[in-house]
């Protein structure tokens, strides 16, 4: 009776974070819950009653309906694997991210699982550094959220403590045991994490004892052949009004080809727990570490289940 009530508080919950992430109306579709879960008609599925004049909205306007992007300067290669490179797999394996350390040097991040940086004055004057500032360490417990880790957002303050959102990847056809399909595709999950450096950008290290760095994911845990799916691929971190912090996400849907982006939002970078996700009307939801539903410990009663404070019956 646990584990089925586990694992429909895990359906209930990926059905949310899908709901809350995906954007129909911006990409021209009707988002569609997984599989197996029933779901009442929406309000924009409901015909309201005719309005009365007086009741008509009134359009905002759009502020971007003129928009335009104009490139205003040369093409100019700041990285050239073939002459650059530190190692063979010296690759910018993700949207290059910088910041300015404390020496009011930039700092230029080529993420991949070994992670190298260019420094210089400025953008146009960049060399690349062979020392590496991160190296994955290639754990086959996918529930460490610690096999490979790219840094993806990194934010800092003062130059000198930098927080970053880590790309998290178990590849489970890497590990003996761990993906009987061996192919990388079916065996991909993806999680975000919390990596810090108390060094201006020198060193990054998950910023708690893992699990303690996981910041975000999908409900489940990582299953074989399930395909590539979890939270992936974070956007710069934004700071906001009221002291908050934001970031996009990527969200792959576990056996599915779809694709949403998820809005999070946090108040306090040191902390993984902190960030909420978008759910239709506020950032209120928090995300659990996956592994922890699915303990005994995790069920507080036959029929509930207790996800920090917010119970799902």
């Amino acid at each position: 009776m646990k584990s089925n009530s586990i694992r429909k508080c895990s359906v209930l919950l990926t059905a949310l974070l899908l709901a809350a992430c995906s954007m129909p109306a911006a990409i021209g579709m009707q988002a569609q819950p997984p599989e197996g879960i029933e779901t009442q008609p929406s309000q924009e599925q409901i015909e309201p009653p005719a309005a009365t004049p007086a009741d008509q909205p009134t359009a905002a306007p759009d502020p971007w309906a003129n928009a335009q992007l104009e490139v205003v300067g040369e093409q100019e290669v700041v990285f050239d694997w073939s002459s650059d490179r530190c190692q063979d797999l010296n690759i910018p394996d993700l949207a290059v991210r910088a910041f300015r350390d404390s020496d009011e040097t930039i700092n230029l991040i080529l993420a991949h699982p070994t992670a190298y940086r260019m420094t210089g004055t400025g953008l146009n004057a960049l060399s690349v550094d062979c020392d590496p500032i991160h190296t994955s360490r290639n754990d086959p417990d996918p529930e460490m959220f610690t096999d490979n880790t790219w840094i993806a957002a990194a934010y800092t303050e003062d130059g000198e403590t930098v927080y970053a959102l880590g790309h998290n990847e178990y590849q489970g056809h890497t590990h003996p045991g761990q993906c009987p399909q061996n192919d990388y595709f079916a065996c991909w999950y993806n999680t975000i994490t919390l990596l810090i450096s108390t060094d201006g950008g020198n060193s990054f290290s998950p910023a708690f004892e893992p699990p303690g760095h996981f910041v975000a994911g999908l409900p489940v845990p990582y299953e074989a052949g399930k395909g590539a799916y979890g939270l992936r691929a974070p956007s710069n971190i934004i700071q906001g009004p009221e002291g908050y912090f934001y970031a996009f996400v990527n969200l792959a849907s576990e056996r599915s080809e779809r694709q949403y982006v998820c809005a999070l939002r946090t108040s306090d970078l040191s902390d993984p727990a902190a960030w909420r996700f978008w759910d239709g009307q506020g950032f209120e939801d928090r995300f659990i570490n996956p592994c922890l539903l699915y303990t005994s410990d995790a069920a507080d009663e036959e029929d509930s289940v207790d996800l920090g404070g917010r119970r799902i019956i």
